[in-house]
């Protein structure tokens, strides 16, 4: 609004429409605005002190106002300057005890064109026609966020906080409070914004925006029962599997309910299920939508990251495994193999061995031959993996489809290996199930084939001893895939295309949508 510049005509309509967000909790709000002529007089006025539905209630910190006052325009010709006030006002009669939260001079400039008559006073205060505008909330619900180690939920989680005012999160992890504390040191503008998980929190929300099949199963009850209409990322795992039966389950009920608006897939195997899977059921889809890759953590795009070379300034190779250890060994992850390449190099001196991830340990798996030439990181925050990459050269990821559990499997590339890349590390991965978004093998990425009979250790072995005679073709892989990389997960084409489906569900629903302001990390 500041800054509008305004025309009418005597006996023309002003719409005066005003959005507020409340910073902090209060009680008793006005909002009035003050029309002002040239010597700074108050010539008309209006004001919300006697509606209930705005003086009467309690506002909490993040909640949105939304107001349209229609105004007659029964003025002189001339200039005319618009205030706008918001106060903590319980006596309106006597002003004797008005809090401001607002004061705006000058926020718009009107000019009123001469008119035939000419009027007796230009004191008029022409009755007003006020209507509130109600804001339904938006909700994310989630069941790990706000723990900082899930680096693609907070990337994603506060740039739509920072783009809908109207938006909270809401989570049911355990450890609450223990995760939301930390949470808030690194982004205390926000924090007041995600809560605990209750179901009451629902009651009068406009739209929930969800990430995984497990979750929207978990809500799914609360949804139904609040009548909220919702949409959901479908990221492979997270309870979905291919051709598992309690994952089918889940999956059947969420694309059942009616209040399902739209659905995003992040993979072309996922997407050709889901409309097998439907038809397959007679379910009528939403509007399904192809998003390639994963939100990542905007601290990985802020600065375009200098090329890599490989070996340059150093007497050896730094090869990482990044990974959850999510069943014994790592298995589903590739451990093993990671491994057994590794000691099958244990000859090579200029090679160091480094693990990223809860659960692994060197005892499970044998691991004295390496020497110091392995270690063990344990779990890395977003900052400090992107630090720890700044020093790798090669990160191995012999993923494999469905031993975690039946159906299961994990995105292509990995998210720890999009991080990598996106800090110029080389990527050497397999794609059982090809869901590659246009990696090209030994151009962008390495490719392992684990339909191959040569051994998934024995083809990591291979290719590391080729590296060595001749580092220069992981210098050339890393720099190609860091450009494609960030051409992939950039924010407009992950978040910001998100955020245009939110956007398009909330205005087909006839849901007030905030005016896109910063919808970016």
């Amino acid at each position: 609004m500041f800054g509008t510049e305004a025309r009418a005509q005597h006996g023309d309509t002003l719409h005066l429409r005003l959005r507020l967000q409340l910073r902090q909790p209060c009680r008793h709000l006005v909002v009035s605005y003050h029309i002002k002529n040239r010597q700074n007089q108050h010539i008309l006025g209006g004001h919300s002190s006697d509606r209930p539905e705005v003086h009467g209630r309690a506002w909490q910190s993040g909640e949105v106002l939304e107001l349209a006052f229609d105004i007659p325009v029964h003025l002189h010709q001339g200039d005319y300057a618009l205030t706008v006030l918001a106060a903590s006002m319980a006596d309106v009669a006597h002003y004797t005890d008005a809090v401001f939260h607002l004061w705006a001079d000058d926020v718009a400039t009107l000019h009123v064109m001469p008119r035939a008559h000419f009027p007796l006073s230009d004191l008029i205060e022409p009755p007003q026609d006020l209507s509130v505008i109600p804001h339904a909330p938006w909700l994310v619900l989630d069941d790990f966020f706000p723990n900082l180690l899930t680096g693609f939920r907070v990337a994603e989680y506060n740039a739509h906080l920072a783009a809908f005012p109207q938006l909270s999160v809401l989570s049911s992890l355990g450890d609450f409070a223990s995760q939301h504390a930390r949470y808030a040191e690194h982004y205390p503008a926000l924090a007041h914004r995600v809560r605990p998980f209750a179901p009451a929190w629902l009651a009068g929300a406009g739209l929930a925006f969800l990430n995984f099949l497990n979750n929207a199963h978990q809500f799914l009850p609360a949804l139904q029962q609040y009548r909220v209409p919702f949409v959901l990322t479908l990221y492979p795992g997270g309870g979905f599997g291919l051709d598992e039966p309690e994952s089918d389950a889940k999956l059947a009920a969420v694309l059942a309910c009616p209040l399902l608006q739209a659905l995003i897939v992040t993979q072309g195997v996922t997407q050709d299920y889901v409309q097998r899977f439907a038809a397959g059921r007679g379910l009528a889809l939403p509007p399904l939508h192809r998003i390639d890759g994963v939100v990542v953590n905007p601290l990985y795009l802020e600065v375009e990251a200098p090329a890599r070379d490989a070996m340059a300034d150093k007497a050896v190779l730094d090869i990482c495994f990044v990974a959850e250890r999510y069943m014994p060994q790592g298995a589903n992850k590739g451990y093993p193999a990671f491994i057994a390449a590794a000691l099958a190099l244990a000859d090579c001196a200029r090679l160091r061995w480094h693990i990223v991830g809860g659960g692994f340990t060197p005892e499970e798996i044998d691991v004295s031959a390496l020497g110091d030439r392995i270690q063990f990181h344990g779990r890395l925050t977003t900052q400090d993996l992107r630090q720890f990459y700044a020093r790798m050269d090669l990160i191995v990821s012999p993923n494999q489809p469905y031993l975690l559990h039946p159906g299961n499997f994990d995105g292509f590339p990995t998210g720890c290996c999009v991080e990598a890349a996106l800090c110029g590390v080389a990527v050497m991965a397999t794609d059982a199930l090809q869901q590659n978004p246009g990696y090209v093998d030994g151009e962008s990425m390495l490719m392992l084939d684990a339909a191959s009979e040569v051994s998934l250790a024995q083809q990591i072995e291979i290719r590391i001893r080729q590296i060595l005679a001749d580092p220069a073709v992981l210098t050339r892989i890393g720099q190609a895939g860091q450009v494609f990389t960030r051409e992939l997960y950039a924010p407009e084409r992950q978040i910001g295309e998100r955020q245009r489906i939110l956007r398009s569900v909330a205005q087909r629903l006839g849901l007030p949508v905030p005016m896109e302001e910063n919808p970016l990390p």
